[in-house]
């Protein structure tokens, strides 16, 4: 499986893939974790989770509750 997010001149190479790093350490260690499970699933050719036990596990702590809340908040705006 090949994913592309974005291409970078190579001079930009190493700082894009830094700033793209300290990107994914500050997002959430539940939906990291679920991706993490999908990813690995496909590459293994196994269906994974579906997607409401995606959304389920990314319900499930207070913690992702309230980010929840704070973005729907937020598109309110």
């Amino acid at each position: 499986m090949g994913l592309v997010n974005r291409v970078v001149a190579p001079p930009t190479l190493e700082a894009s893939a830094l700033k793209w790093a300290g990107e994914i350490a500050a997002s959430p260690r539940e939906g990291l974790a679920a991706t993490k499970e999908i990813v690995a699933a496909i590459r293994a050719g196994t269906k994974g989770r579906e997607p409401e036990a995606y959304g389920a596990a990314l319900r499930t702590s207070e913690a992702a509750r309230a980010r929840i809340k704070a973005f729907s908040a937020k598109r309110r705006e």
